[in-house]
This record gives C-alpha cells, structure tokens and sequence, in this order.
C-alpha cells in the first residue's frame, strides 16, 4: 500500500454547536461539547496484482469474520491472528524526500472501499481516451514508450526540421547520436514536464560486463539503470550429509572397498550472488539507486553479458544518500541475490 498511494485526505474536525431552545426564539447555538472527526480517505493506484485492493479488501472481511483483535494483543502474544485493527502512519516529506513529521491514525479499520476504475489505454502512442471531465489527471497513470528500443520500433508520425514522417524518431536515423532528450509539452509547445535525458551506453571500457537492472518503482512503472564497473560473483553453497558404516555386513565375512565412504551428501543447494557498481554518477541519478534497492520487483536484464531475463532480489538492508557536496564523486555498491537456485545433481 506504501508504494501506491497517490493522495491522503485527512480527516476533518467540527465542534457541532449545541441548540438551545429560548421561547419565541428557534434556538440559541452555544459553543460545542465535543469535537467530530470525519473518516481518512486514500487515493490508491492500483498495481498490476491488484496487491493494494486486495490487501484492503481482506483487512475488511477479518474485521466481519473473526473476534475482534488489536495490535496490542499480538504484540502481547495472545494471538497469532492478524489484527483487524491497525496504525496506519502518514509521513509528510520535505523537498529532499526527508520525513518532516508522522501522522499516526491509531487503531484504525476499513469501512470503505470506493469503485473501482478501469480505463482501456489503447492508444498507439500510449495516450488515454479523451477526458469526459470525471477522470482528473492525478488519478491516471501517463506513459509513454520513449527508451531507444521504444522509439526504434515506433512508426508514430514525429516533427521534425525536415517535416512529419511516421518513425522519424527513431535513433538509426541519427549517425553516431550520442544521447537524445525527451519532454512532454502542451498544444502549444509550452514545457509541462521537467527535460530527461537518455544517453546511449556501450560497453564498459575496462572489459567489466554490464549487468542492467529493471525494477518496478514506487508508481508501478518500471525503471532500469546499468551497473557497469567491475562485479563479483560469489555461489553459496549448502550441503545435506548423512554418515553410514563402511563395508558389506550380509556375506560369511566382513569386507569393505576403498571406494566406499562413511559421509554421504543427500542434497546440495547453490544460491548465486552477485556484487554490482556503479560507474561514477551524478546526485539525480544517485535518486534511481535509491529507488531501485526500496523496489519490490527487480530483474536482471538479457544484453551482451547476460545470458536471459530472470528475477533478483536486492539484498542491501541501508542506503547511504551521497551528494555532490558531501563525497564530490558519487559511486555505489550494491549486493543482488539471484531468485532460483542453481541447478545441481541432486
């Protein structure tokens, strides 16, 4: 739910003022007695999993299907159920995404869940169906395939000094392009979005091999970034053993062989670990790590140096922010754990 949540709504308060009654006056309103507080409401965008819909809906059916437990009765071990009540904690950021402040709604439980909305994005260049004026922008998700890959494969019709052309932005039509610049505008060409840059990578110029990471971000898009100094594999490896008696017990006599053994392994587990590094990078990019090790999706990515897609798991517990004016050149090390195991013989 943390990583889907668009808008939070606080919960508003009224002193309802108390009436009372005068004789040929209606009423006189007096200062309230109490204050009332309204529900807390969330704008949730949901994942492909329908994870954070589905996490809401079973919180609301355990408050219906089980005595009542609170968060405290399991913390006292009295339980092992799931709370049906919980804290949900608001953390208000700064400009540099640091937590300011923390709201925490304390034994909290779901009462609603409003409709949901399914918006078909059939557009070819990603665009959604025009606005009937009941969908505001903040609650739909705006994509546009602008990778090299996305614009090579593209036959949109592109503005160009030479005219419009279907596929005219496609990289190949630019010898020896070095890197390309992208940013959304409005009818009338006035900038809307911030200016991004994508540069063209090659291989590292050491010989490293390139390990390219795509992971889901906190929007439920997906994000990659290219590690492309020197890495490490480690295979770690477990072993089941069993002891047995050496030699044959059910002849005349008692014999044994110099190939036999007393330890036996019964099963042998490999787990394939890898240390990535970064090249040096810039305080903007340093933000991508940093979401990249938080992600809950992560993947290696087939290229060159890698042989086919398959899922990761980023193993780093902490992330240390760099800045330009703290560490001047900013690098990062970052520890992956391959999700399947290594095939072995057993």
């Amino acid at each position: 739910m943390q990583f889907f949540a668009q808008s939070v709504t606080h919960p508003g308060a009224n002193a309802n003022p108390v009436e009372l009654p005068v004789a040929r006056v209606t009423s006189v309103p007096l200062a309230g007695d109490k204050i009332t507080y309204s529900e807390l409401s969330l704008e949730v965008l949901l994942d492909e999993d329908m994870q954070s819909y589905i996490e809401m809906h079973n919180w609301m059916r355990r408050i219906l299907d089980q005595d009542n437990v609170t968060a405290l009765d399991r913390f006292k071990n009295a339980t092992q159920k799931i709370p049906a009540q919980s804290d949900i904690t608001l953390s208000i950021l700064n400009s540099s995404n640091n937590t300011v402040a923390q709201i925490i709604y304390r034994d909290s439980a779901g009462s609603q869940i409003g409709n949901v909305q399914y918006i078909a994005n059939t557009g070819t260049n990603g665009g959604l169906p025009s606005d009937d004026g009941t969908l505001a922008d903040k609650t739909r998700l705006l994509y546009f395939g602008c990778g090299a890959g996305n614009l090579e494969t593209s036959t949109v019709p592109a503005y160009s000094s030479a005219g419009t052309s279907a596929g005219s932005a496609r990289p190949s039509n630019f010898a020896g392009w070095s890197y390309y610049t992208i940013r959304g505008v409005d009818d009338s060409f006035t900038a809307m979005t911030g200016l991004y840059y994508f540069i063209k990578q090659d291989g590292s110029c050491k010989g490293f091999k390139v390990r390219r990471l795509a992971f889901r971000n906190s929007l439920g898009a997906y994000d990659y970034f290219s590690f492309k100094k020197k890495s490490t594999q480690t295979i770690d490896v477990n072993r089941n053993t069993y002891s047995t008696m050496l030699g044959t017990f059910n002849k005349s006599k008692y014999r044994y062989n110099n190939t036999q053994r007393g330890k036996k392994t019964r099963e042998v587990t490999a787990t394939l670990k890898e240390t990535l590094k970064t090249d040096w990078i810039k305080e903007q990019d340093a933000n991508l790590v940093e979401k990249l090790i938080m992600s809950t999706d992560v993947y290696i990515v087939e290229n060159a140096d890698t042989t086919y897609t398959q899922g990761v798991v980023v193993t780093d517990s902490s992330f240390v922010r760099k800045t330009n004016a703290n560490d001047k050149l900013i690098q990062y090390t970052i520890q992956i754990e391959y999700a399947n195991p290594i095939n072995t013989n057993s």
